[in-house]
């Protein structure tokens, strides 16, 4: 058997993470091959560093091939990578390495363009990414969410409260260890300023870690919690129901732009299943509405609605979303 001698970009990534899988849609939709490339699961749940998913590491013209039994190892030998660190570079990179292509004797595209050319659609693409990149809609936040203390209660027992305890863990041990990094170093080191922007992060991030854990399990937390409830209600009630509103009114349809997929249908895909899985949805035609309980009377536009059938039958959809958001076969309904 023939082994493939060509280094791989790897893709580190997790599967719920919303910025993670629109590079894995770009990927898919590209038609780039699964033997392109690698996906390395990096949990964000434990670790500190999950601002740094999804990175991209790319192979560099003369990176020597991966080692095999017939190529042992040396460190001459060892592939060399440059890396893209954000979703839109990521995007940016998969989009313009594979050009576009036709069926033949079709208009339609075997390999789209996913950034748009035309200042018109540049712009539109700008503001409907911005609207569904909002830190108020932010799904890392609805997660966690809770609007009352019975919530509060319910997700303490379940995944969000068991987050939050082991990333308390995890960032207390990763600061420990930062510190005593730093304190190897000598004064004048031309390391020690990089190293101590390293312990900050670190620090902050426990900080902003040990405060939601208190309002979760703590006694500490009891006076922040009305503040928290009301927080979370306006996430629903008031940022995610006026983000859908002008989703609906800038779309053009049935994709964003019009007629073509484009970088935006990822974006806004990527946000609107992660909501429709916290909001307990399936992957069905009707979907979608497993939102509208939470958003205080607001009703899901025909766009929308439609956008969301379209999608749940791509390809890229199923392959992307539902081994990660519904391991179980989902009745559609």
């Amino acid at each position: 058997m023939q082994v493939d001698s060509t280094p791989k970009a790897i893709l580190y990534c997790w599967p719920t993470s919303v910025l993670s899988t629109v590079p894995r849609l770009c990927l898919h939709e590209k038609n780039y091959g699964d033997d392109e490339y690698v996906l390395h699961h990096v949990d964000i749940k434990s670790t500190p560093m999950a601002s740094t998913v999804p990175t991209l590491a790319v192979p560099v013209a003369d990176s020597p091939p991966p080692n095999t039994p017939s190529n042992p190892p040396s460190s001459d030998d060892e592939p060399r990578y440059r890396y893209l660190c954000d979703t839109a570079s990521i995007c940016a990179f998969v989009d313009e390495c594979k050009p576009p292509s036709w069926t033949p004797g079709s208009t339609s595209k075997v390999v789209p363009v996913l950034f748009p050319t035309i200042a018109r659609e540049k712009e539109l693409t700008d503001l409907l990414v911005a609207l569904v990149r909002d830190p108020y809609v932010d799904p890392n936040f609805l997660d966690l969410a809770a609007r009352d203390a019975g919530e509060l209660g319910v997700k303490l027992g379940a995944s969000q409260g068991t987050m939050l305890a082991t990333r308390r863990l995890a960032l207390k041990r990763y600061v420990h260890m930062a510190h005593d990094e730093l304190s190897l170093l000598t004064p004048v080191s031309a390391l020690k300023s990089w190293e101590q922007q390293v312990v900050n992060l670190l620090e902050d991030k426990a900080a902003a870690n040990q405060a939601l854990f208190d309002i979760y399990s703590s006694d500490l937390g009891l006076d922040r919690q009305p503040e928290f409830f009301e927080a979370s209600r306006a996430a629903w009630t008031v940022h995610v129901s006026g983000t859908l509103s002008k989703l609906e009114a800038s779309m053009v349809g049935p994709f964003a732009l019009g007629d073509h997929l484009s970088i935006a249908d990822c974006y806004i895909i990527a946000w609107l299943t992660r909501l429709v899985s916290l909001s307990h949805g399936n992957p069905g035609p009707g979907g979608i509405h497993a939102l509208e309980p939470n958003l205080g009377g607001h009703r899901i536009g025909a766009k929308l609605v439609a956008f969301w059938q379209h999608w749940i039958q791509r390809k890229s959809f199923r392959k992307v979303f539902t081994a990660a958001f519904w391991p179980e076969p989902a009745l559609p309904r």
